[in-house]
């Protein structure tokens, strides 16, 4: 017999998005499987798992604010830079640009499939309610204890 009346709220799936990349960097581009994930638990985080043929998946975290930003302007500083790709011939692309200027990557992304999976992290967790999903318990029974 279920509860009808119950106020739980819904389990927090993961929202993932598979897709393939390209890493641009080297002698030649190289296909990547690309799996993106979002967990309404981590809701400032977007995680990017490269899948490398041979080698180690390699995992980023990145703010998906953003990275939605990137998908519209130029943004990021440092070790992680996001935009629009430049040639107008490429306007369906955005260039993820990953690690420091002596040892980096960068990596075009499919712009309106990129979207539309950040449109639905945001449905699941609107910009400016990320707080209200965070486990703060955790952070109050360590300041306590």
């Amino acid at each position: 017999m279920s509860d009808t009346g119950s106020t739980a709220p819904p389990p927090c799936r993961e929202l993932t998005w598979s897709t393939t990349t390209r890493q641009l960097t080297g002698v030649c581009p190289l296909s990547l499987a690309t799996i993106f994930r979002y967990r309404p638990q981590e809701p400032f985080t977007a995680r990017i798992d490269f899948c490398l043929p041979q080698a180690p998946t390699v995992t980023w975290y990145l703010d998906r604010d953003m990275l939605m930003a990137g998908t519209q302007s130029p943004t990021g500083i440092g070790d992680v830079r996001i935009g629009p790709a430049p040639s107008p011939h490429h306007a369906d692309l955005v260039l993820l640009h990953l690690g420091t200027p002596e040892e980096n990557a960068t990596v075009s992304i499919d712009r309106e499939p990129l979207i539309h999976w950040l449109h639905t992290t945001y449905a699941r967790v609107p910009a400016g309610s990320e707080s209200e999903h965070l486990d703060w318990q955790p952070f109050h029974d360590a300041l306590a204890g």
